[in-house]
C-alpha cells in the first residue's frame, strides 16, 4: 500500500468539499482520478484530436503538431500553462505527446544519435516573470519520451519582444520576431557538434512559423544541420 499516495488522495478530497475540480473547458465537476490527473472531463480529453498530419510550412522544416489550436480544451490547456501560470497541466499534455508519438510518423523521421532538443527561449525578463519556459516543460517531456537530450542554452533570446499574439498579421509578427535570437558562444553541446545532423525546434504553438523559422535561419548558421524539425503542442 502506498501510504504517501494514500494521505495525497484524502488531502485532496478534503480541499475538494469546498473547491470541487472542474473542467477547464466546460466547467462540469471532475469524478474520477483520471479527469482530475487530466484538468479536463473525459468528454472533452478524448475531444482533442491527434493529428498524423505532416505539415512543411517552409522548404527546410517539416512540422509536427499534436493537435489543432481550434480545439478548446486543447487550446484551455495552452492558456492555463502559458497565462495561468498552471503547472499541473504538464500531466495531461505529457499524456497527449505520448498519444501522439505513438500514432504520428515523428520516430520513423527523426534520427535519435543525430539529434537535440531545443526549446524555444524567452527573453530573461518575461522569464522572470512567468518563473518557467512552457516551451521548456514541452521539450523535456518530448525528450524524456523520445531519449533525445534537450539543449536548453545554445538559444538564447536578446530582444525582449511583443507576445506574437499581439501581431497583426504574418508580416508584422515576421518583423517583430526578426533578430531576436542568437546563439551563446559559451555553450559546448554534449555531443560531437559534427555528428548533429537534426534539430527539432519545440514550441507551444505554431501560428505563422515566424518564431520557428526565425530559430531555425539563426540555429543554421552555427550548426547547419541536414534537417530541421518544428514541433508543437497545437497548430492554429
Amino acid at each position: 500500500m502506498d501510504i504517501a499516495k494514500n494521505i495525497k488522495r484524502l488531502k485532496l478530497l478534503a480541499l475538494e468539499m469546498f473547491f470541487p475540480a472542474v473542467c477547464l473547458n466546460c466547467v462540469k465537476y471532475l469524478h474520477s482520478w483520471e479527469e482530475k490527473d487530466n484538468l479536463l472531463c473525459n468528454n472533452c480529453f478524448n475531444s482533442i484530436e491527434i493529428s498524423e498530419i505532416i505539415h512543411r510550412p517552409d522548404p527546410s522544416i517539416l512540422l509536427f503538431s499534436v493537435g489543432s489550436y481550434s480545439n478548446t480544451p486543447m487550446r484551455e490547456l495552452i492558456h492555463n500553462l502559458k497565462f495561468n501560470l498552471n503547472l499541473r497541466t504538464q500531466k495531461p499534455i505529457e499524456k497527449l505527446v505520448k498519444n501522439y508519438i505513438k500514432k504520428s510518423h515523428l520516430e520513423k523521421i527523426i534520427s535519435r544519435e543525430n539529434s537535440i532538443i531545443i526549446p524555444i527561449p524567452l527573453h530573461k525578463k518575461r522569464l522572470k516573470k512567468r518563473g518557467f519556459n512552457q516551451a521548456e516543460i514541452i521539450a523535456d517531456i518530448l525528450g524524456k519520451e523520445l531519449g533525445i537530450l534537450v539543449e536548453k542554452r545554445l538559444l538564447e533570446r536578446v530582444k525582449n519582444t511583443a507576445p506574437q499574439i499581439e501581431m497583426d498579421g504574418k508580416k508584422a509578427r515576421e518583423e517583430n520576431i526578426k533578430g531576436c535570437f542568437t546563439t551563446h558562444s559559451g555553450v559546448m553541446i554534449n555531443h560531437n557538434t559534427a555528428r548533429i545532423s537534426e534539430l527539432i525546434i519545440v514550441d507551444d504553438i505554431y501560428t505563422s512559423g515566424s518564431t520557428i523559422l526565425e530559430a531555425a535561419k539563426t540555429l543554421n548558421r552555427k550548426l547547419k544541420p541536414a534537417k530541421i524539425i518544428g514541433f508543437t503542442l497545437a497548430k492554429a
